[in-house]
Protein backbone atom coordinates (compact mmCIF):
# COMPACT_ATOMS: atom_id res chain seq x y z
CA UNK A 1 0.00 0.00 0.00
CA UNK A 2 0.96 3.71 -0.21
CA UNK A 3 1.29 4.56 2.94
CA UNK A 4 3.31 1.34 3.91
CA UNK A 5 5.46 2.29 0.98
CA UNK A 6 6.24 6.26 2.37
CA UNK A 7 6.32 5.24 6.21
CA UNK A 8 8.95 2.40 4.56
CA UNK A 9 11.32 4.77 2.23
CA UNK A 10 11.23 7.43 4.93
CA UNK A 11 12.12 5.08 8.21
CA UNK A 12 15.26 3.79 5.56
CA UNK A 13 16.19 7.38 5.08
CA UNK A 14 15.98 8.50 8.56
CA UNK A 15 17.85 4.92 9.57
CA UNK A 16 20.72 5.81 6.49
CA UNK A 17 21.45 9.84 7.98
CA UNK A 18 20.99 8.94 11.52
CA UNK A 19 22.04 5.60 12.44
CA UNK A 20 19.35 5.26 14.46
CA UNK A 21 15.90 3.51 14.57
CA UNK A 22 13.29 5.71 14.16
CA UNK A 23 10.46 5.12 16.79
CA UNK A 24 8.09 8.07 16.35
CA UNK A 25 5.71 9.35 13.46
CA UNK A 26 3.84 12.73 13.70
CA UNK A 27 1.34 12.65 11.35
CA UNK A 28 0.95 15.77 8.92
CA UNK A 29 -1.28 18.12 10.39
CA UNK A 30 -1.84 15.69 13.41
CA UNK A 31 -4.62 14.15 11.26
CA UNK A 32 -5.42 10.49 11.86
CA UNK A 33 -7.62 8.53 13.69
CA UNK A 34 -6.90 5.48 16.64
CA UNK A 35 -7.52 2.37 13.52
CA UNK A 36 -4.73 3.76 11.82
CA UNK A 37 -2.34 4.57 14.35
CA UNK A 38 -2.58 1.05 15.32
CA UNK A 39 -1.91 -0.03 12.55
CA UNK A 40 1.27 1.77 11.97
CA UNK A 41 2.03 0.66 15.82
CA UNK A 42 1.62 -3.00 14.85
CA UNK A 43 3.04 -2.72 11.71
CA UNK A 44 6.01 -0.31 11.49
CA UNK A 45 6.51 -0.55 15.53
CA UNK A 46 6.06 3.34 15.52
CA UNK A 47 4.25 5.41 18.40
CA UNK A 48 2.27 8.12 16.49
CA UNK A 49 2.98 11.22 18.31
CA UNK A 50 0.65 14.25 18.36
CA UNK A 51 0.40 17.60 20.21
CA UNK A 52 -2.40 19.30 22.28
CA UNK A 53 -0.59 23.19 22.33
CA UNK A 54 -0.14 24.46 18.67
CA UNK A 55 2.37 27.39 18.90
CA UNK A 56 1.17 28.36 15.25
CA UNK A 57 4.41 29.69 14.78
CA UNK A 58 4.03 28.82 11.08
CA UNK A 59 1.55 31.68 10.94
CA UNK A 60 4.65 33.94 11.50
CA UNK A 61 5.08 36.03 15.03
CA UNK A 62 7.28 37.52 16.68
CA UNK A 63 8.78 35.65 19.39
CA UNK A 64 7.16 36.70 22.45
CA UNK A 65 3.43 36.35 20.31
CA UNK A 66 4.58 32.52 19.70
CA UNK A 67 5.46 32.07 23.38
CA UNK A 68 2.31 33.70 25.02
CA UNK A 69 0.15 31.37 22.73
CA UNK A 70 2.36 28.42 24.21
CA UNK A 71 2.46 29.61 27.46
CA UNK A 72 -1.05 30.30 27.17
CA UNK A 73 -2.28 26.74 26.59
CA UNK A 74 0.19 25.13 28.48
CA UNK A 75 -0.65 22.29 31.00
CA UNK A 76 1.24 19.24 32.61
CA UNK A 77 2.06 16.37 30.33
CA UNK A 78 1.37 18.42 27.85
CA UNK A 79 3.38 18.31 24.68
CA UNK A 80 3.82 22.46 22.27
CA UNK A 81 3.98 21.77 18.42
CA UNK A 82 6.88 24.10 17.29
CA UNK A 83 8.93 24.13 13.94
CA UNK A 84 12.38 24.11 13.77
CA UNK A 85 11.97 26.04 10.05
CA UNK A 86 10.44 28.81 11.38
CA UNK A 87 13.28 31.42 12.60
CA UNK A 88 11.84 33.33 15.59
CA UNK A 89 10.70 29.91 17.25
CA UNK A 90 14.28 29.38 18.64
CA UNK A 91 14.01 32.70 20.78
CA UNK A 92 10.39 31.39 21.13
CA UNK A 93 11.56 28.47 23.34
CA UNK A 94 13.33 30.25 25.23
CA UNK A 95 11.10 32.32 26.42
CA UNK A 96 8.39 29.64 26.91
CA UNK A 97 11.01 27.46 29.35
CA UNK A 98 11.42 31.21 31.27
CA UNK A 99 7.69 31.94 31.69
CA UNK A 100 7.23 28.34 32.71
CA UNK A 101 9.28 27.31 35.52
CA UNK A 102 6.86 25.24 37.59
CA UNK A 103 6.71 22.84 34.62
CA UNK A 104 9.47 20.31 33.83
CA UNK A 105 10.69 19.97 30.45
CA UNK A 106 11.39 16.52 28.41
CA UNK A 107 12.24 15.29 25.42
CA UNK A 108 9.65 12.70 23.94
CA UNK A 109 11.70 10.16 24.91
CA UNK A 110 11.52 11.33 28.53
CA UNK A 111 7.83 12.03 28.06
CA UNK A 112 7.24 8.38 26.32
CA UNK A 113 8.71 6.44 29.60
CA UNK A 114 6.00 8.30 31.74
CA UNK A 115 3.53 6.67 30.11
CA UNK A 116 1.90 3.27 31.36
CA UNK A 117 3.06 -0.16 29.39
CA UNK A 118 -0.14 -0.38 27.91
CA UNK A 119 0.13 3.22 25.95
CA UNK A 120 -2.07 3.96 23.35
CA UNK A 121 -0.96 3.73 19.32
CA UNK A 122 -1.92 7.42 19.61
CA UNK A 123 0.13 9.30 22.12
CA UNK A 124 -0.88 12.62 23.30
CA UNK A 125 0.94 13.32 26.64
CA UNK A 126 -2.22 15.20 28.45
CA UNK A 127 -4.41 12.76 27.50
Amino acid sequence: EELDKEIEDTVEVIREVTGQEPRFLRPPYGAINEELARYIREKHSLIVLRWDNDSNDWRGGSPQEIAGRVILDARDGGVALLHDRVEATAAATSLIIQGLPQHEFLTIDGLVQKVPPNQPSTLTMSQ
